[in-house]
């Protein structure tokens, strides 16, 4: 009598079990790689930030549920407006939603016509959006407009935009930067220059001498610019 021999596990059952741990495999990898991708969950166009608040509140809110994840936010338009556009989105995401600072990430894209948002969750890992065009502004060696600013009766610029003024001339020390006032009467507009002198001096290091004023002229809507000025180079206003 032939002794037994071991039942031999066929070829086509090897290559099916397999196939199949190659499929589970291939399912967690797939699980993995959706975890870690860049979502935009927000696109939309606004002619200034503050009719933005909304949106970025419906995004602040979603956001708080996720785990793990950063939240970026893309502006382009013209290249002033995205500067401090993007500014205002990260203290109002900060301070006026209550976001954490290193989770909140703001990149300056390039100009359009009209201010666009892109809002993106990024997963901790994942690669971060790339906006279609950088921002090129502020220029280099150059004199230009760093910001303009509306100001209704008894108001006054807020003080982080100095500081973001100050930051930009400590970036450039052989300039000069100039605030330059539009305002009904002129010794209101002192007024302003006098305290906004006092904080980009004694808070914010700014020597002296690279504090100027210019009074623009007589107009119903205050205005406040922030002008930056290579020592080399001449000023003049542009003609309104």
């Amino acid at each position: 009598m032939r002794p037994k021999q071991p039942k031999l596990i066929s070829v086509r059952k090897i290559i099916c079990l397999y196939l199949l741990m190659l499929c589970i495999a291939s399912l967690f990898i797939v699980k993995g790689q959706v975890q870690k991708t860049a979502t935009k969950v927000l696109e939309y166009q606004r002619t200034s930030f503050d009719l933005s608040k909304a949106n970025l509140d419906d995004t602040a809110v979603q956001f708080q549920k996720a785990q793990n994840t950063r939240l970026y936010v893309i502006t382009y338009g013209k290249p002033d407006k995205v500067f401090w556009s993007s500014r205002k989105v990260k203290r109002y995401l900060v301070h006026g939603r209550g976001l954490i600072s290193d989770r909140v990430v703001t990149i300056e894209g390039g100009e359009e016509k009209i201010l666009r948002f892109e809002h993106w969750f990024v997963p901790d890992g994942a690669e971060p959006p790339v906006p279609t065009s950088l921002s090129k502004f502020p220029p280099v060696n150059e004199v230009y407009r760093l910001g303009a600013f509306y100001l209704s009766e008894d108001e006054t610029l807020e003080d982080w935009k100095y500081q973001v003024f100050a930051e930009y001339l400590n970036k450039q020390p052989e300039s000069v930067g100039y605030i330059v006032g539009y305002w009904e009467k002129k010794n209101k507009f002192l007024r302003e220059f006098t305290n906004g002198r006092k904080l980009l001096v004694n808070e914010y290091g700014i020597p002296r001498t690279s504090v100027k004023t210019w009074y623009g002229g007589y107009s119903g809507n205050e205005k406040l610019e922030f002008w930056i000025v290579p020592k080399d180079k001449p000023f003049r206003l542009p003609q309104r």
